[in-house]
């Protein structure tokens, strides 16, 4: 589970975009950067930030890093597969209005939800219902 959870954090960092959700995640993601401070000085002193570099560093040396900084990754890790689940529920309950309202829009960096938002009116019901449910956890 810690391998997996590791590995999570690792592909989830390198995104070029990230989502901030009013339920405290980036304060979850900055808890863990606390949590690694230590392990990251320690083993990761060189390594250039940004992409995934520090979470790929921290993730090769997993049986080395620190019981605060692996209890952060999984709690991180934990937060990551929530959000995973969300976005192929949404994806899975909104197939036939993406198809239908927003076939030509490229996915990623939330222009499929904007699309269905822009479009609330028209698709169906239990899609309506998780794009207000999505919206009501985003933050500008």
């Amino acid at each position: 589970m810690f391998k997996k959870s590791l590995l999570n954090i690792a592909i989830v960092c390198a995104l070029a975009s990230v989502i901030t959700l009013s339920s405290g995640k980036t304060v979850l993601a900055q808890g863990m950067l606390e949590s690694c401070a230590e392990d990251i000085v320690k083993y990761c002193d060189g390594v250039t930030p940004g992409n995934g570099h520090i979470a790929s560093c921290l993730y090769a040396r997993e049986d080395q890093i620190s019981d605060q900084c692996g209890n952060a990754f999984e709690d991180v890790g934990d937060v990551m597969d929530t959000m995973f689940s969300t976005i192929r529920y949404a994806l899975a309950t909104c197939a036939e209005d993406i198809g239908k309202f927003c076939a030509g829009t490229k996915f990623g960096q939330g222009r499929l939800f904007t699309c269905l938002n822009t479009k609330k009116a028209e698709i169906g019901g239990q899609c309506k219902a998780v794009v207000d449910e999505i919206g009501g956890n985003l933050v500008e």
